[in-house]
């Protein structure tokens, strides 16, 4: 590689969420195009596919360094088939992983002062919304997601009907300053202020600002929740029939 090309290389970072945006459940998939495996569930079974376009943007992609921004904590994110090589955001924001896997020290200090005591809310919040399913009879899955050993947010899945149904109690009983209520499809979040793809992509622009005199960001995201970050960029990248597209109107 010339050195104009490795120079590019380390200039450009490309911010990207992951499901529903770089790949997504073989539901949602178009019909009549080529497939390929993306990620896998836990039982290892393939869960979710790249399209052509998908794969061929993967490879554009390769031209900076691709850093994930997504819900996935750790575990989750190590069931996708994408080699990240630097940063990763995980759990909306909650953790940094460093290039070796590990939670970022420097993230983990800035977070500390916020942390407080959203460990017992979240499993309060939890368990009060586990008793309304209950009363409701609906079928959703709701329980505390933990990210190396760091509870971060509360994670209600089901068909959206049933989502539609919680979502009013959930803004309720999930208040405070800077929280947030992430819905997307079959996915909501509870999210504390330390979970925020925002806060996350900000601190590491600054550092890679400080090793780069002019670096090229780069966005990538389909949901409402997505944008706040995406604005952080000097470029925003959103799918074809994403939620943000749907709230252009």
């Amino acid at each position: 590689m010339n050195k104009s090309a490795d120079r590019l290389q380390q200039a450009v970072y490309i911010f990207t969420d992951l499901d529903d945006s770089l790949f997504q459940t073989g539901r949602k998939c178009p019909e009549q195009t080529s497939l390929f495996a993306a990620a896998m569930d836990r039982h290892g079974q393939t869960l979710s596919y790249f399209t052509g376009a998908q794969k061929l943007l993967l490879t554009l992609f390769e031209q900076g360094t691709v850093i994930p921004v997504t819900g996935r904590n750790t575990t989750a994110l190590e069931r996708v088939h994408l080699r990240f090589t630097n940063y990763c955001v995980t759990s909306h924001g909650a953790l940094i992983l460093t290039p070796e896997g590990q939670p970022d020290t420097a993230w983990l200090i800035a977070c500390q002062a916020r942390y407080g005591d959203w460990a017992e809310r979240m499993e309060t919040a939890s368990q009060q919304i586990n008793q309304w399913i209950e009363r409701s009879r609906l079928v959703l899955r709701c329980r505390v997601i933990e990210d190396h050993d760091l509870p971060v947010y509360v994670s209600i899945k089901g068909d959206e009907s049933d989502l539609e149904q919680v979502a009013c109690y959930a803004s309720e009983i999930w208040q405070g300053e800077d929280v947030q209520v992430h819905r997307n499809g079959q996915n909501m979040a509870l999210l504390p202020p330390f979970a925020s793809k925002e806060n996350a992509v900000e601190f590491l622009m600054r550092r890679f600002t400080e090793t780069d005199a002019e670096p090229l960001f780069l966005g990538l995201g389909d949901s409402i929740t997505d944008l706040p970050f995406l604005r952080l960029c000097h470029y925003a990248i959103t799918p074809r029939d994403s939620q943000i597209q749907e709230s252009w109107g």
